[in-house]
């Protein structure tokens, strides 16, 4: 059954492939969403729901956040759900016990306020952290660590699992720079789940095509590109087809936490591929 949690997120995600699009697609523009009070990034599934919508300003804050710096949410306007782990501590047989709880949020984009003023200092302090946090697409692969053999002479894209290669065509095969900057990125979220580096049961285990555990790694897969195509500012927009939708549709409905869990083990392959100590995950 689903918790209230999942259900926030299924439904929104739902909601917009129900219209043609696929969430984690989109151009980029080095835009993260973050909490304007904080200036904290959304990661996880949190940066999907965030970023899917048609706001241009990348801040949101919850209703307590909007009237503590001193303004109104506009009158009509509607929220979006995000989701946080919360680890909860219970006494089980004599023995502490930890159990995630993933409790949901309502935030507001900064547009959908009045009567919020940020200071020069307050906005020339955002302007350095967006600067900070760009990436360049060659520097993530040449930063990335331990990463496995990558040959650029194959016809098609993968990642062997059993000899730890990702198999590439070369970057003169396609048309746009993006979209093989994109795949090569959805080979390196996959080559994290090897047993040496995150041991993922997606690619640790083999699964059958259109298997949960097969479809879980793939959504894994396509999370960590669009990452990673985000931190670099590269156009993650490819060519939507309705079989395509149909397809995670399915998985969805069939498993609607697959969403938040694949969201949250795609931003740890990130995290481990730049090479960033893992953090307390929401969502």
């Amino acid at each position: 059954m689903k918790s209230v949690a999942h259900e926030a997120v299924f439904n929104q995600m739902i909601a917009l492939m129900e219209k043609g699009q696929i969430p984690w697609r989109k151009p980029w523009k080095n835009s993260t969403p973050r909490n304007g009070f904080t200036n904290r990034k959304y990661s996880g599934i949190n940066f999907f729901i965030l970023s899917s919508s048609p706001y241009a300003d990348e801040r949101w804050l919850t209703y307590r956040q909007v009237k503590e710096l001193g303004g109104e949410v506009k009158k009509g306007e509607k929220s979006r759900q995000i989701v946080f782990w919360n680890i909860l501590k219970k006494e089980q047989d004599g023995k502490a016990k930890s159990i995630p709880l993933l409790k949901y949020f309502n935030v507001f984009n900064i547009e959908q306020t009045e009567g919020i003023v940020f200071s020069k200092e307050d906005i020339a302090k955002l302007d350095e952290i967006r600067k900070s946090e760009i990436i360049e697409a060659e520097d993530i692969i040449k930063n990335y660590a331990d990463k496995p053999v990558t040959l650029f002479s194959h016809s098609f894209a993968c990642y062997i699992p059993s000899q730890d290669t990702v198999k590439m065509p070369p970057k003169s095969k396609f048309e746009d720079i993006g979209e093989f900057y994109s795949t090569l990125f959805h080979e390196f979220a996959h080559s994290t789940g090897h047993e040496k580096r995150l041991n993922r049961k997606g690619v640790t285990n083999s699964s059958s095509f259109g298997s949960e555990t097969y479809s879980e790694e793939e959504l894994v897969a396509e999370f960590g590109a669009a990452f990673l195509c985000n931190y670099s500012g590269i156009d993650n927009t490819l060519e939507n087809s309705a079989a395509y939708l149909k397809g995670w549709m399915k998985a969805f409905k069939d498993n609607p936490e697959i969403i938040v869990s694949s969201a949250n083990k795609a931003q740890k392959a990130v995290d481990y591929i730049l090479g960033i100590k893992p953090t307390q995950s929401e969502g």
